[in-house]
């Protein structure tokens, strides 16, 4: 909004003239803001119900788009809900004060493992889809879970756990989630709402995963504090996740390695240099 008289007055004085600073003229500010007042205008009529109206709006015309909100969300709740409900406790009564160390030394080796393998993943997801990548990513994501359901809460199913958490260094994952699912979302939007859904994907995980701690909370607490029922719970999560990758589409999936026809070829060219020679 343009500065009132007040403020006017209050600048002048400070500058010791009503003259030129930066080359505005003070007695014409308000008129030069005029344009930039009108322009913002229409942003005071944006309340949060219009706003929530849009993103409602851009969830339902992007239904892929959602799908890949709903299976980050997904993603992340299978990942961090066993740590939390069935690991802590079971590395504790293992490990006992060598907890923190061991988990740091399993992250180490994640990390390490990431460096090494996401370049790799990449190209497969150039080669074969994001669809495919992120189907290996959520595979190998879940692997720590079936780990524990397969050897139970003890320390063989903690050994298995620990191998199988150093594995998922391959996706590249943080708690955001894996390069190949944003891939994955870049190819199923049109590039005038990637940004909007850049913005809902990373809110949408967060939501689902307090959504997903509290019904595992639940789940634990009504099996009278068995793990086997919340890691039953997150397998059903990640049959859910996979089911929805298998039947997503990827309209704007652009094959990389198909060849061009439309180039000529270095005979062609050749061919083309010698009758212009001749």
């Amino acid at each position: 909004r343009p500065p009132s008289n007040d403020w006017l007055r209050l600048l002048s004085h400070a500058s010791g003239s009503v003259g030129n600073i930066s080359g505005f003229t003070l007695e014409r500010l308000p008129a030069q803001l005029a344009p930039l007042t009108a322009a913002c205008e229409p942003m005071a009529d944006v309340t949060p119900m219009s706003s929530r109206c849009t993103s409602l709006g851009l969830l339902h015309r992007n239904a892929a788009g959602s799908c890949v909100i709903l299976v980050s969300g997904l993603l992340v709740t299978v990942t961090q809900v066993p740590n939390t409900l069935v690991v802590a406790n079971l590395a504790a009564d293992t490990w006992g004060k060598h907890m923190s160390r061991n988990t740091g030394f399993l992250d180490i080796a994640r990390f390490l493992l990431a460096i090494v393998c996401t370049g790799p993943l990449g190209r497969f997801g150039d080669r074969y889809g994001s669809r495919a990548a992120m189907s290996l990513a959520a595979g190998l994501q879940s692997l720590p879970m079936l780990m524990l359901l397969m050897f139970g809460e003890s320390p063989a199913g903690l050994t298995a756990w620990s191998i199988a958490r150093v594995l998922t260094g391959i996706t590249g994952a943080t708690t955001s989630g894996p390069p190949a699912l944003y891939a994955l979302l870049h190819d199923v939007l049109s590039p005038q709402d990637r940004d909007a859904f850049l913005g809902m994907t990373f809110a949408g995980s967060a939501l689902l995963w307090m959504i997903g701690n509290l019904i595992g909370t639940a789940v634990l607490r009504a099996s009278d504090g068995s793990p086997d029922a919340v890691l039953l719970y997150i397998a059903g999560l990640s049959v859910m996740m996979m089911a929805i990758l298998a039947a997503l589409r990827v309209p704007h999936q652009a094959s990389k390695d198909k060849p061009r026809t439309d180039s000529p070829s270095k005979k062609q060219q050749q061919q083309q240099q010698e009758e212009e020679e001749e």
